[in-house]
């Protein structure tokens, strides 16, 4: 049984440890040994049995560790992806045993599903997605590298998400979403999103970009 490293500290990395232990109640796998986080961050209310080891920037990969990535922002998590990839850390991908993905399905390495969630047939999730609880994500349709999902999106067959976009609780995309591009909450994607593009509402509209100021 491997130690395992939670990458990220903050609200995500508090689900990822439920996710572990949830993992760990149906086949034990993993010793979850901590988290590592570049900002202070006070557990104690949570009553955890699991403290914050060191930083993200300091730490160094042991031979008997693997880490589960908790990081919330697509830019930051392809940051500490490549910065912990390349001191030698290999990370898990983390499926729920109540989430429902097809044998067909391609899951990227370093991928977090959790719980509740419906992975249909001929599916591609690129590496470090991360798909909220009660996702549906339809046949044939992708969700591109570092993209993440929150509660209860659902992505229609055939559709195409690019690499790091962010598609917030309730919404239902029926379209292509470009790279880079963000969804707010219960919005109904009808026509194509653009890259670094925000929309919001139903249907959803352009709001504004997501590369403004760079």
């Amino acid at each position: 049984m491997k130690d395992i490293i939670i990458a990220g500290a903050g609200h995500l990395g508090l689900d990822i440890y439920n996710l572990l232990e949830e993992i760990n109640s149906v086949k034990r796998l993993w010793n979850i040994k901590g988290f590592i986080n570049d900002i202070p961050v006070d557990l104690d209310r949570f009553k955890l049995p699991i403290k914050i080891l060191g930083t993200i920037n300091d730490w160094q990969p042991s031979d008997n560790e693997v880490f589960a990535m908790a990081i919330g922002s697509p830019s930051g998590r392809k940051m500490v992806a490549e910065k912990l990839i390349r001191r030698g850390a290999v990370f898990e991908t983390l499926i729920s045993p109540y989430a429902q993905v097809s044998k067909t399905a391609k899951i990227g390495n370093g991928s977090v599903i959790f719980r509740d969630c419906l992975i249909a047939p001929c599916t591609t999730l690129g590496q470090f997605t991360c798909i909220g609880h009660s996702t549906s994500i339809g046949l044939d349709a992708s969700v591109g590298e570092y993209s993440n999902t929150a509660l209860r999106v659902n992505i229609y067959q055939d559709v195409k998400v690019g690499c790091a976009c962010q598609i917030w609780s309730s919404s239902v995309i029926l379209n292509s979403v470009g790279d880079n591009s963000i969804v707010g909450a219960g919005s109904v994607v009808i026509s194509k999103v653009k890259p670094c593009t925000r929309v919001l509402g139903n249907p959803a509209q352009e709001f504004g970009r997501t590369d403004e100021g760079v």
